[in-house]
């Protein structure tokens, strides 16, 4: 439909002026991969185990943000400013 084609215009999905024609558009068709012969049973435990250092950092991060910003909250409550260290720490 022409509402379609004109909304995935505007939503930047496709570059293509949408145009009154109905066969605009071209059908793609995958192949669906061969599980048994093509597919790597123990890629996903792999992929996990890269992604625990990655989870790790992303845990201690969030444990630092999580235990400095009170902190942060409780100076900048009790001088009534910024700190100026902290500020040029934090526009940078």
């Amino acid at each position: 439909m022409f509402t379609y084609r004109i909304s995935a215009y505007s939503m930047l999905l496709t570059d293509k002026y949408p145009s009154i024609d109905e066969e605009q558009d071209i059908e793609l068709t995958l192949k669906y991969p061969n599980a048994k012969e093509e597919l790597n049973r123990y890629l996903p435990l792999i992929k996990w185990l890269l992604a625990l250092p990655h989870l790790l950092i992303l845990s201690v991060l969030g444990l630092l943000l999580g235990l400095l910003s009170p902190v942060v909250w409780v100076i900048v409550l009790v001088m009534g400013k910024m700190p100026e260290k902290l500020f040029l720490e934090f526009a940078h």
